[in-house]
C-alpha cells in the first residue's frame, strides 16, 4: 500500500510510545500524566493489565492478590520494549491513518527484529489534557537482559515515527519489573517505576468510545474511514469502488419498515447458513435470497481483506447498507431471506478487537456496542444457527474457497469462537433467536419454518418442507 502522510516535527510536539507524549526531547515537560496510564499486553491466552505501583487508585483499578507472583510469572522474561506509531501532535492523524501506519510499523518490526525477539500486540489508556486517549502498539520481548540489538530496532523505529520516547521493561535481580521511560534521542532514562498487574476493566478499553474500535453504528463513521483511506492511498483500490461508494453515500436508505418480512440467518462458518437460506428461498412463496457482502462489493473483497481491521470492517459494514437497499426493493414483491447482515459484521469486529480470552473478555450484556444502527433497515426476525464443534468442523472440512483472516482465526482458536458466539448472543434490538442446527438439513429447515410461523404475523403463507 502506498501511503501519503505527514509527521509532526518532533521539536514541536513528538508523539510517544505506548504510553505518552512528551513535548520536548528532554522529556521534562509532559503533555500526559504517564503515572496515571493503564497499559495492557496480549499474551495469547490472556490480556495482562499493568501500571505503575502508585497508580491503581488513581485510575480506579485494583491490584490483584499475589500481584508480585503474577508479574513474575506472566510478564515476559528478559527485557521488553513498548512502542506505538500514534502521534498526537499530528492533527491530521485520523483513526484510519493510525490503523494504516501502525500496521506498517508492525511489518517493519517483524522484519527488523532479531529472530529470538517476540512481538506482541499491546494497548494503553493515556491520560492526556484531562481526557483519556486510546493507543495501540507493540511489545518487543527479548529473552535476554542484554538486549542491545532489540533496543536498536526500537530506537530506530521510534525516530522514524517521530516518537520522543519509548518504554523499556527491565526485570531486576529480585524479579521485580520496572518500567523505564527512555528518551529516544539521548537514550537517557527519564522516569523509572515498579509495575504491578491490575484487574481488567469491566469493559475492554477499546469499547469505551466508539471511535476506538471497528464496530460501525452508522454510515457516517463508515464514510469517514473510507474517505480517509481514499485520501491516504494511491492506486490500491480500483476507481470503480470509489464511484460506487459515492453513489451509496448519496442515497442512504433510512431505517424504514419493509413491505414484506425480512429474515436474517446468522451463525459461525460451518453451521449450515447458506444451505438453509437456499432451502428457505425455495419453500417460501415469492421469497428472494440475498447475502452480504452484496454482489456489487464482492469484486473488491480481496483488496480490503488485506487492510487493518478498521478498514476491513468498514468495507463489510458498507455492504450492509447496500444490502439494505436491495432488501427494501426485493421486499416489495415478497419475503426476503438474508445470509448474514449487521449482526455478523459487529460480532466478528468485537471478537477480533479483544484478541485474548473467551466470552468473559468481551463487553458485558447491555453495552451499546450490541445495539442495532439507528440508520439501517432492521430485519423482522434474526436467527442464530448453533451446532456442536464436531459438526461444525466436519462441515467445514468439505468446504473450499479462500478464507478471510477471521475465518482462519475461527478454525484455530477456541477462545475466538467463544468471543464470537458470546457477541452474537448479546446482540439486541433485534436480538438473535437460537436454533439448534445439528440435525439434517430437512430438520433444520423445519425448525426454522416453525420459528417463522410463530414469530412473524404475515398473510404470506409458508410451505412445509
Amino acid at each position: 500500500t502506498t501511503l501519503i502522510f505527514k509527521k509532526a516535527p518532533t521539536q514541536v510536539t513528538a508523539g510517544n510510545p505506548r504510553l505518552r507524549t512528551i513535548r520536548t526531547m528532554e522529556g521534562l515537560a509532559s503533555d500526559c500524566d504517564w503515572d496515571s496510564c493503564l497499559s495492557a499486553v496480549n499474551l495469547g491466552d490472556r490480556t495482562l493489565y499493568i501500571c505503575s505501583e502508585a497508580v491503581p487508585g488513581k485510575i480506579g483499578a485494583s491490584r490483584l492478590p499475589g500481584d508480585e507472583h503474577l508479574i513474575r510469572t506472566h510478564f515476559p522474561q528478559g527485557t521488553c520494549f513498548a512502542l506505538t506509531s500514534y502521534n498526537p501532535g499530528d492533527q491530521l492523524q485520523s483513526n484510519t491513518k493510525n490503523a494504516l501506519v501502525n500496521a506498517t510499523l508492525e511489518k517493519e518490526l517483524q522484519s527488523e527484529k532479531p529472530s529470538e525477539v517476540g512481538l506482541l500486540n499491546s494497548f494503553a489508556i493515556v491520560n492526556q489534557h484531562g481526557g483519556n486517549r486510546f493507543e495501540r502498539g507493540f511489545f518487543l520481548v527479548s529473552p535476554s537482559r542484554q538486549s542491545s540489538a532489540a533496543e536498536n530496532v526500537v530506537t530506530a523505529a521510534a525516530k522514524r515515527y517521530g516518537q520522543a520516547s519509548y518504554f523499556r521493561y527491565v526485570r531486576r535481580e529480585d524479579d521485580d519489573v520496572f518500567q523505564e521511560l527512555v528518551d529516544t534521542a539521548s537514550g537517557r532514562v527519564v522516569v523509572s517505576s515498579r509495575i504491578v498487574p491490575v484487574s481488567a476493566p469491566h469493559c475492554p478499553p477499546m469499547f469505551a468510545d466508539p471511535s476506538h474500535n471497528s464496530v460501525f453504528h452508522g454510515i457516517k463513521k463508515i464514510a469517514q474511514v473510507l474517505k480517509d483511506l481514499q485520501a491516504l492511498s494511491q492506486d490500491v483500490i480500483p476507481p470503480d469502488f470509489w464511484r460506487a461508494m459515492s453513489s451509496i453515500l448519496d442515497d442512504v436508505i433510512p431505517s424504514v419498515k419493509a413491505d414484506h418480512p425480512v429474515l436474517v440467518i446468522e451463525g459461525l462458518d460451518g453451521t449450515g447458513k447458506s444451505t438453509l437460506c437456499d432451502n428457505l428461498s425455495k419453500v417460501i412463496p415469492n421469497a428472494t435470497l440475498l447475502a452480504t457482502p452484496p454482489k456489487p462489493l464482492l469484486q473488491f473483497r480481496a483488496s480490503f481483506d488485506g487492510y487493518p481491521a478498521l478498514i476491513r470492517r468498514a468495507y463489510y459494514s458498507l455492504g450492509n447498507y447496500i444490502a439494505a437497499k436491495e432488501i427494501l426493493s426485493a421486499a416489495k414483491t415478497g419475503p426476503v431471506i438474508v445470509d448474514r447482515y449487521w449482526h455478523s459484521s459487529a460480532a466478528y469486529a468485537i471478537a477480533s478487537e479483544v484478541e485474548c480470552g473467551g466470552k468473559d473478555s468481551i463487553p458485558p450484556q447491555g453495552h451499546e456496542v450490541y445495539r442495532w444502527p439507528h440508520d439501517l433497515l432492521k430485519p423482522d426476525l434474526a436467527v442464530l444457527l448453533v451446532v456442536s464443534a464436531e459438526v461444525r468442523m466436519r462441515r467445514m472440512g468439505v468446504r473450499g474457497g479462500v478464507k478471510t483472516k477471521e475465518e482462519e482465526w475461527l478454525e484455530r482458536s477456541q477462545k475466538f469462537q467463544e468471543r464470537l458466539l458470546g457477541s452474537y448472543e448479546r446482540m439486541e434490538f433485534p436480538s438473535l433467536l437460537k436454533v439448534d442446527a445439528n440435525g439434517s438439513k430437512e430438520e433444520v429447515l423445519a425448525a426454522v419454518l416453525k420459528v417463522i410461523q410463530d414469530r412473524i404475523p404475515t398473510p404470506t403463507s409458508v410451505l412445509s418442507p
